[in-house]
Protein backbone atom coordinates (compact mmCIF):
# COMPACT_ATOMS: atom_id res chain seq x y z
CA UNK A 1 0.00 0.00 0.00
CA UNK A 2 1.06 3.56 -0.67
CA UNK A 3 1.74 6.27 1.83
CA UNK A 4 -0.50 9.32 1.96
CA UNK A 5 1.41 12.52 2.39
CA UNK A 6 -0.10 15.81 3.33
CA UNK A 7 1.34 18.97 1.86
CA UNK A 8 1.20 22.08 3.94
CA UNK A 9 1.27 25.52 2.42
CA UNK A 10 3.58 27.96 4.08
CA UNK A 11 1.61 30.35 6.26
CA UNK A 12 1.35 33.84 4.84
CA UNK A 13 2.59 36.50 7.18
CA UNK A 14 -0.38 38.15 8.84
CA UNK A 15 -0.59 41.87 8.52
CA UNK A 16 -1.56 43.88 11.53
CA UNK A 17 -4.43 46.30 10.93
CA UNK A 18 -3.28 49.86 10.91
CA UNK A 19 -5.08 52.44 12.96
CA UNK A 20 -5.15 55.79 11.26
CA UNK A 21 -5.73 58.88 13.32
CA UNK A 22 -7.67 61.40 11.24
CA UNK A 23 -6.76 64.31 13.51
CA UNK A 24 -3.54 65.85 14.52
CA UNK A 25 -3.28 65.82 18.26
CA UNK A 26 -3.85 69.58 18.52
CA UNK A 27 -6.85 69.61 16.12
CA UNK A 28 -9.04 66.91 17.71
CA UNK A 29 -11.40 69.17 19.73
CA UNK A 30 -11.96 71.58 16.82
CA UNK A 31 -12.49 68.79 14.29
CA UNK A 32 -15.05 67.05 16.48
CA UNK A 33 -17.12 70.21 16.72
CA UNK A 34 -17.12 70.56 12.92
CA UNK A 35 -18.25 67.01 12.23
CA UNK A 36 -21.92 66.81 11.19
CA UNK A 37 -24.09 63.96 12.22
CA UNK A 38 -25.94 62.00 9.57
CA UNK A 39 -29.23 63.49 10.77
CA UNK A 40 -27.86 67.01 10.29
CA UNK A 41 -26.47 66.17 6.87
CA UNK A 42 -29.75 64.74 5.56
CA UNK A 43 -32.40 66.97 7.02
CA UNK A 44 -36.05 65.98 6.72
CA UNK A 45 -36.72 68.83 4.31
CA UNK A 46 -34.09 67.39 1.97
CA UNK A 47 -35.85 64.01 2.05
CA UNK A 48 -38.94 65.37 0.33
CA UNK A 49 -39.03 64.10 -3.25
CA UNK A 50 -39.01 66.82 -5.86
CA UNK A 51 -42.16 66.87 -8.04
CA UNK A 52 -40.12 66.14 -11.19
CA UNK A 53 -38.60 63.06 -9.56
CA UNK A 54 -41.97 61.85 -8.24
CA UNK A 55 -43.34 61.88 -11.77
CA UNK A 56 -40.44 59.90 -13.22
CA UNK A 57 -40.59 57.15 -10.59
CA UNK A 58 -43.36 55.27 -8.88
CA UNK A 59 -46.96 54.75 -9.92
CA UNK A 60 -47.34 58.24 -11.39
CA UNK A 61 -44.60 57.45 -13.90
CA UNK A 62 -47.16 55.33 -15.79
CA UNK A 63 -49.32 58.35 -16.62
CA UNK A 64 -49.29 58.86 -20.38
CA UNK A 65 -48.48 55.23 -21.18
CA UNK A 66 -50.55 53.42 -23.79
CA UNK A 67 -52.66 50.39 -22.87
CA UNK A 68 -55.18 48.01 -24.46
CA UNK A 69 -58.16 46.52 -22.65
CA UNK A 70 -60.33 43.67 -23.90
CA UNK A 71 -63.98 44.51 -24.36
CA UNK A 72 -65.76 41.45 -25.68
CA UNK A 73 -63.72 40.25 -28.64
CA UNK A 74 -62.14 43.64 -29.33
CA UNK A 75 -59.08 45.27 -27.82
CA UNK A 76 -59.77 48.92 -27.09
CA UNK A 77 -56.74 51.22 -26.94
CA UNK A 78 -56.37 53.91 -24.34
CA UNK A 79 -54.00 56.01 -22.27
CA UNK A 80 -53.26 56.12 -18.55
CA UNK A 81 -54.52 59.55 -17.45
CA UNK A 82 -54.23 59.66 -13.66
CA UNK A 83 -53.34 57.74 -10.49
CA UNK A 84 -55.34 57.74 -7.25
CA UNK A 85 -52.99 57.14 -4.32
CA UNK A 86 -55.85 56.38 -1.89
CA UNK A 87 -57.35 53.55 -3.93
CA UNK A 88 -54.06 52.69 -5.68
CA UNK A 89 -55.80 52.62 -9.07
CA UNK A 90 -55.09 54.20 -12.44
CA UNK A 91 -57.60 56.06 -14.60
CA UNK A 92 -57.66 54.94 -18.24
CA UNK A 93 -59.21 57.04 -21.01
CA UNK A 94 -60.06 55.17 -24.21
CA UNK A 95 -59.27 56.46 -27.72
CA UNK A 96 -61.78 57.56 -30.32
CA UNK A 97 -64.71 57.75 -27.98
CA UNK A 98 -66.59 61.01 -28.24
CA UNK A 99 -67.96 60.48 -24.75
CA UNK A 100 -64.47 60.15 -23.34
CA UNK A 101 -65.16 56.76 -21.79
CA UNK A 102 -62.94 56.13 -18.79
CA UNK A 103 -62.25 53.14 -16.60
CA UNK A 104 -60.32 52.55 -13.39
CA UNK A 105 -57.79 49.67 -13.27
CA UNK A 106 -55.87 48.19 -10.36
CA UNK A 107 -52.21 47.16 -10.73
CA UNK A 108 -52.99 43.62 -11.89
CA UNK A 109 -55.46 44.83 -14.51
CA UNK A 110 -53.03 47.53 -15.60
CA UNK A 111 -50.27 44.95 -16.02
CA UNK A 112 -52.57 42.90 -18.25
CA UNK A 113 -53.44 46.05 -20.22
CA UNK A 114 -49.75 46.77 -20.86
CA UNK A 115 -49.19 43.17 -21.98
CA UNK A 116 -52.19 43.26 -24.33
CA UNK A 117 -50.98 46.56 -25.80
CA UNK A 118 -47.55 44.99 -26.47
CA UNK A 119 -49.26 42.10 -28.26
CA UNK A 120 -51.34 44.59 -30.24
CA UNK A 121 -48.20 46.46 -31.35
CA UNK A 122 -46.53 43.20 -32.38
CA UNK A 123 -49.61 42.22 -34.43
CA UNK A 124 -49.72 45.63 -36.12
CA UNK A 125 -46.05 45.61 -37.07
CA UNK A 126 -46.01 41.97 -38.21
CA UNK A 127 -49.05 42.30 -40.44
Amino acid sequence: LGTITTLKRPAAPQEQPQVVNAFNEGDAPEAESQVETQAETFKEEDAVVAPEEAITTGPRSLIGQRVAVEKGIDAILGTVKDYDAETREWLIQYDGDELGEEEVLNRVQLGSAFKLYSKHLADVFLS
